[in-house]
């Protein structure tokens, strides 16, 4: 029989209003490993302070092993009307190792036994804000219960980020655990979950953890990523594996970049098994991998909370519900994936590679464009062995379907060079034109694929930067200025110098020519642009699914200068020319149109 660490005595039967005192009933700690059974699952209404029971969690390797649980107690509609938040403290040698719960411990299930039956109260999925701690929230098992009945539209309520718990609340769990009310946290969240990412273990891959980490915050997602081992999509467990308590990974892609959260199995039941104990990405109806996983060990932080490393291994099936108490899988045939395919090749190193991800099928707009932008990003860099600015060259395909079921495609090359990180410039445009398809709302579509055809790289950086600006006015002399004067029908002619980055390459000088509409009757100013002449991949003014695309597949690539003349918000006029390498800068001359005539603000110096 498992039995809590020793301490002092509880001054106190109940840590809640409704809880009742617990002398008169014979609770014990369960005491046998866990099954692939149907759980008997105990009320909320039951379940009261001084409880003691056993949970079951892995540390390293897919085993799961026991730790002791005690009850401090039910704090009701903590989270949302009618979710109860069930408080416990809870000791092993592995957690007391690493001073708490880790991330990645979110689904362990706690049973009880009572009167001769042993009972699922809860699952672990909750911690203190700010480093690990002995004391945690349990997601019921009765609400984890409800979850295998849900069908596809069953409803997903919104997620608080955080509980607060009141100074009555952090009183009581101070006098549970001995400690100064002052050292209570005043909120409770969501345990983080760890999520394994392949291809980012290598030098700098800690730069490409925290610029991905970044993103997934900015997206509400509660994750730790740490760098992990591929899958395959195609490698296969079975169910009996998932015990209570064992690893269970939730997987977004598969292959080169392989993208998974890690946390426990809480148990299996009639075909299906729940996880987590709280939401992975909280979408509701969801199309993630279900697999099993191997864990390596539990990593210390002391600050921010442990987490487990683990590798995902065999497919047991599909998590089709991504909810609040925990997430649902589906044994059976995995979910259908889409392919990520690329061909890139690196000058500096004479490396050409081929690579794939599987991305699961999934409603969240999000995550394919955040997937296939990343696959490149890290392909560039395992090509370059480098993590350093360059120039290079990306050609790719995105095939999709509309909701009626019809195909549609959209193809573009372009040129890129910084002085920093080439693999994020090369990819920069991709991945905001894929946020922009994945966001418009012309019509409901489907990606089927993306392909990165062709993707060359070097350390070179090679572009030109707008440098000096001649101008003249119908014929007259250039001048070097930031005002002219100009007639309605005027013809203003320009002399743009291009300075070279690349020692290798020469000075150039184009020309460029724009003509002032007849009817003008204000001032306005030229814009002289290297590139887009606007934010990379900010395609506007579409009026309909087939014009973004268009209007996507004609954007302004990088190797191109251009001119032109706006007279108020509107251009009036405007002239491009492709060089054969990227150019940047710019530079504005004010352009007074008449005499006598009310004009605009001068645009700013620089």
């Amino acid at each position: 029989m498992s039995t809590l660490r020793a301490g002092p005595p509880k001054r106190f039967a109940a840590l809640f209003t409704g809880v009742a005192l617990v002398g008169a009933l014979a609770i014990t700690p369960a005491n046998s490993a866990p099954t692939t059974d149907c759980p008997t699952v105990m009320p909320v209404a039951d379940v009261v302070a001084g409880m003691n029971g056993t949970g079951y969690t892995v540390s390293k390797g897919n085993t799961p092993q026991p730790f002791d649980a005690e009850i401090l107690g039910v704090y009701p509609d903590a989270i949302l009307p009618g979710r109860d938040l069930i408080m416990a403290e809870v000791h092993s040698t592995a957690i007391d190792k690493v001073g708490g719960v880790w991330f990645g411990m979110s689904g362990s299930p706690v049973y009880v036994t009572d009167g001769g039956t042993e009972k699922l109260v809860g699952a672990v999925a909750f911690g203190f804000s700010f480093g690990p701690s002995h004391v945690i929230g349990l997601t019921a098992g009765e609400d984890m219960e409800k979850v295998l009945d849900y069908g596809a539209a069953a409803p997903a309520p919104r997620l608080p980020a955080k509980v607060k718990l009141s100074t009555s609340m952090q009183r009581d769990v101070a006098e549970a655990t001995s400690v100064a009310v002052s050292e209570v946290p005043g909120a409770i969240v969501q345990l983080k979950v760890p999520v394994s990412v392949s291809g980012a273990g290598g030098p700098g891959g800690s730069k490409i953890l925290q610029r991905m980490q970044k993103r997934l915050n900015r997206h509400g997602a509660r994750v730790r990523l740490f760098a992990g081992a591929s899958a395959p999509a195609a490698a296969e467990a079975t169910p009996a594996d998932m015990v209570p308590g064992s690893n269970f990974a939730a997987a977004l892609s598969y292959g080169d970049l392989t993208f998974a959260a890690v946390g426990t199995t809480t148990f299996q039941c009639d075909g299906m098994a729940m996880a987590f104990g709280h939401p992975f990405l909280f979408q509701g109806k969801a199309a993630f991998g279900a697999n099993s996983a191997n864990a390596l060990t539990i990593y210390p932080d002391p600050v921010f909370s442990p987490f487990k490393l683990a590798n995902v291994t065999g497919a047991v099936g599909t998590v089709d519900q991504d909810r609040f108490a925990g997430v649902r899988a589906n044994f059976g045939a995995p979910p259908t994936t889409t392919p990520i395919t690329s061909t890139t090749t690196a000058r500096n190193t004479g490396r050409t590679q081929s690579g794939l991800t599987e991305v699961v099928a999934t409603d969240d707009e999000f995550v394919f464009p955040f997937l296939s932008s990343y696959h490149e990003f890290l392909q560039i860099i395992a090509t370059m062995d480098q993590f350093t600015g360059g120039s290079g060259e990306i050609e790719w395909t995105v095939r999709g379907t509309r909701a009626d079921g019809s195909p549609w495609r959209l193809a573009r090359r372009n040129m890129v060079s910084t002085q920093f990180g080439v693999a994020y410039e090369a990819v920069h445009e991709f991945d905001h034109f894929m946020f922009k398809l994945s966001s418009q709302n012309f019509e409901d579509i489907t990606f089927t694929g993306v392909d990165f055809t062709d993707v060359t790289v070097r350390e070179a950086i090679r572009h030109y930067a707008v440098s000096k600006v001649l101008v003249s006015v119908d014929g007259g002399r250039f001048e070097k200025t930031r005002k002219v004067r100009a007639k309605p029908g005027s013809r203003i002619a320009l002399r743009v110098t291009l300075n070279p980055y690349d020692e290798n390459l020469s000075k150039k000088v184009v020309e460029l020519a724009v003509r002032v509409p007849k009817d003008a009757r204000r001032d306005g100013h030229i814009q002289v642009y290297g590139g887009s002449g606007h934010h990379t991949g900010i395609v506007g003014g579409a009026a309909s699914f087939d014009d973004l695309l268009e209007k996507m597949r004609t954007d302004i690539p990088n190797n191109n200068v251009g001119a032109a003349l706006r007279i108020g918000r509107k251009v009036a006029d405007k002239r491009n020319l492709r060089l054969g390498t990227v150019v940047e800068g710019g530079s504005s001359i004010f352009v007074r149109i008449g005499s006598g005539t009310r004009g605009a603000e001068e645009p700013p110096k620089g």
